[in-house]
């Protein structure tokens, strides 16, 4: 039987890739890359990584597991990889500009975020 979600306390007995010691993505590294279990236990460290396609290379040669958004599956497909869903609750996502920007673009892209949002917009569609 395959397993479809994961307990998050079993990332004790896994080891996730590091950031480099001078990252500032405070909240998103701590979700993305936490050192410990929602009940405290440890989480062992792995290699230092930046990009995406280091820390996908190190779950295919099995050195370590990473955390990642669900949308990444569509686009990092990997038949050496599989994406289990962890039982955590979403993380929430916004969108942020400067009031000033009035670029067009800009101004879709903000309009676009609250449809999607508001549910007006299937996201499941390729």
């Amino acid at each position: 039987m395959r397993q479809s979600l994961i307990d998050p306390e079993e990332l004790a007995f896994e080891t996730l890739p590091t950031l480099p010691d001078n990252h500032r993505l405070g909240a998103w590294a701590a979700i993305h890359f936490p050192d410990h279990t929602p009940s405290g236990k440890p989480i062992a460290r792995g290699p230092v990584m930046t990009a995406i396609g280091e820390r996908l290379a190190v779950v295919e040669s099995r050195e370590a597991v990473v955390i990642v958004g669900e949308h990444l599956e569509r686009y990092y497909s990997n038949p050496a990889i599989r994406y289990i869903e962890i039982g955590v609750a979403p993380v929430e996502t916004a969108l942020v500009r400067r009031r000033v920007d009035r670029r067009r673009a800009i101004q879709d892209l903000e309009e676009c975020s609250r449809d999607v949002a508001a549910g007006l917009v299937d996201t499941a569609e390729g």
